[in-house]
């Protein structure tokens, strides 16, 4: 007589000679999903040939050395992939920095104060002293962020900006209160210098509508005081902006591109790692 053990092993082995009958077909399956990811690299499909494998993994599990014999074809597919997108990313750089080179009579550099980055501003406009006069001052990061420094005079107590158009509508930054450093009312003027994501709204304005009159508005603690921006100062901030999309894409790009790269070199090494080496 079988102990109660011995039943439970010899129940448990052969309900799984049963489930290996009934699933016979799985590796016919399996290797056809093999052979058709092996089809897809050699047909330049990386895509597809991902797909096939996820599919290999997922409906497979229990075919160990198919799956096995596959691993070398996923490096293989991500390398393809990883060539075709470094392609693509290398072409739109070139592209890029042409615009640039182009753009560089528009933007020119300032130093910063000692200690601190310098920036850019628009070539168009003479790079006034914020605290000196009123109005708005563009300005561009080294890493292409556009940026705005208003400059209201004492007495304003201006948080904010606002700037309209005749039948544009209008658009304003969030609220800056006055704390003696991003908003500081110490040195003459009331100066805010607001962060690239607060600024975007008023550059893009800028940029739409740069043929238009626009209006600038000191949005106060006491109320609003609006003035006319000059037409070269609505040029200027326009193209300072579109400076800064172009630069901000081309940073954007190399970060990829050098990601990539790196992605590139991973898959080579698991490539190498999992391929058998071959004996004559």
């Amino acid at each position: 007589m079988f102990s109660e053990a011995t039943k439970t092993i010899l129940i448990s082995a052969i309900a799984g000679g049963m489930i290996l009958t009934s699933c016979s077909g799985d590796k016919k399956a399996a290797e056809s999903l093999h052979n058709q990811a092996i089809a897809a690299i050699e047909a330049s499909d990386p895509a597809g040939a991902l797909l096939l494998l996820d599919s290999l993994d997922h409906t497979y599990p229990a075919e160990v050395d198919i799956r096995r014999a596959a691993m070398p074809l996923r490096p293989k597919a991500i390398e393809l992939q990883t060539l075709r997108d470094l392609e693509e990313t290398d072409s739109l750089l070139a592209q890029t920095q042409v615009v640039i080179e182009s753009m560089d009579n528009l933007v020119k550099f300032k130093k910063g104060p000692e200690g601190l980055d310098g920036y850019f501003v628009a070539a168009s406009m003479p790079d006034g002293v914020p605290s000196q006069a009123e109005g708005i001052y563009p300005r561009m990061s080294p890493e292409g962020a556009f940026y705005i420094i208003s400059s209201a005079r004492k007495g304003t107590l201006s948080i904010a900006l606002e700037v309209s158009a005749p039948g544009c509508g209008s658009v304003r930054t969030p609220d800056v209160p006055n704390d003696g450093e991003r908003n500081d009312r110490t040195l003459g003027a009331e100066l805010i210098t607001f962060f690239p994501a607060e600024s975007d709204s008023i550059g893009n304005f800028a940029f739409v509508n740069s043929d238009k009159e626009i209006t600038l508005t000191f949005v106060g603690e006491r109320g609003k005081r609006s003035t006319k921006l000059k037409p070269e100062q609505v040029s200027a901030m326009a193209q300072l902006y579109a400076a800064s999309q172009v630069y901000t894409r081309a940073r954007m790009l190399a970060l990829r591109k050098n990601k990539l790269e790196q992605q590139l070199m991973l898959a080579r090494s698991q490539q190498a790692r999992t391929t058998p080496d071959s004996k004559d």
